[in-house]
């Protein structure tokens, strides 16, 4: 395996990351106590199905094509205890810490626990499993899709039983093998980033031209529920979204800033939430939106403002103790 460093890619996990940020302004704003209108912000949010269904899902692919499943058991396994494990009880007890202090509540204390990294650690250990003892591609895409397909069903039928994000960690192997597999298959990687633009501008243009944007279908944090018949765009629009976004970072290829980002998505990812809601709470305090364009400008500010903060603190996650709480040792 090539220990080239693939500098499109650290630019395409940075474009996803900001993406990350600019999708949880929503969550951010929708604190009602900061007395924000969310309709003052649609200019924004009407563009977020192009992106929110599929970047989570090129995260997985990014790290199913970038890691080696082909090392030995105890390599691998520490290698993801390191990387994984460690982050996950690091920020779930920060941010269990947090929200306790916030909460002024001593019993109210509990681990929090990331859907994300609970469902890349489930996913990349799966596809390990999958690449040491099960050799038919065939078979391991046939486990995988069937695992897709299972989250589904069970978000659809057992929404309460999603005990540390299970549907999600069933649903992202499919994105993880895939990754995996385009790196073999160098052809069909070529025809995918050459192509996949085209019907990833298709599919949107038919889509918001009769209204469906926020239909379609996405696996994220709160799991969308949504039609059984609808499980094949699951498929279909994250594929072409993350060649799409792939093909656009090709063209990027270097850029500093982005790569920087992209380097460090697990602090910005473990930790983004705190400081954005002091960012747009304060922000409430100096001015609020009365219009859709008085919205946007407080969206995108709140957002930069937010990705300024989250590279200071990356800086931070370099030095002891905090590195060990990322896996840098």
């Amino acid at each position: 395996m090539s220990n080239k460093r693939l500098h499109y890619l650290d630019v395409a996990k940075g474009i996803l990351i900001l993406l990350l940020l600019v999708d949880h302004f929503g969550v951010v704003s929708g604190d009602k106590s900061m007395g924000l209108e969310p309709r003052y912000f649609a200019g924004i949010f009407f563009f977020h199905p192009l992106f929110t269904t599929f970047y989570m899902q090129c995260f997985f692919f990014i790290s199913g094509y970038c890691s080696n499943f082909h090392r030995d058991g105890k390599t691998f396994m520490t290698k993801q205890f390191k990387e994984l494990v460690v982050p996950i009880l690091f920020f779930g007890i920060v941010s269990g810490l947090y929200f306790w202090l916030r909460s002024n509540r001593v019993e109210s204390f509990s681990f929090i626990t990331y859907w994300f990294l609970n469902a890349l650690l489930f996913s990349k250990v799966t596809c390990w499993i999958l690449v040491k003892y099960v050799k038919s591609e065939k078979v391991q895409w046939a486990i995988v899709t069937a695992m897709l397909i299972a989250g589904v069903l069970l978000n659809h039928y057992q929404k309460d039983a999603n005990v540390l994000s299970l549907y999600q960690c069933l649903a992202s192997c499919f994105f993880v093998l895939l990754g995996i597999s385009i790196k073999k298959h160098s052809k069909a990687q070529r025809f995918l980033i050459r192509y996949a633009w085209g019907g990833y501008v298709i599919f949107w243009a038919i889509t918001y031209a009769f209204h469906l944007a926020f239909t379609i279908p996405k696996v994220t944090g709160s799991f969308m529920d949504f039609e059984l018949y609808k499980i094949p765009l699951i498929i279909i629009v994250p594929i072409l979204g993350i060649f799409t976004c792939l093909r656009i970072c090709q063209l990027i290829n270097h850029n500093k800033i982005l790569e920087y980002f992209g380097r460090n998505t697990l602090v910005i990812y473990g930790l983004h939430i705190i400081p954005f809601y002091y960012i747009v709470r304060a922000m409430s305090e100096i001015y609020v939106p009365m219009n859709i364009f008085t919205g946007a400008i407080f969206d995108v500010s709140a957002c930069l403002v937010e990705a300024c903060v989250m590279a200071i603190v990356i800086k931070l996650f370099f030095y002891p103790p905090l590195k060990y709480g990322v896996g840098r040792w």
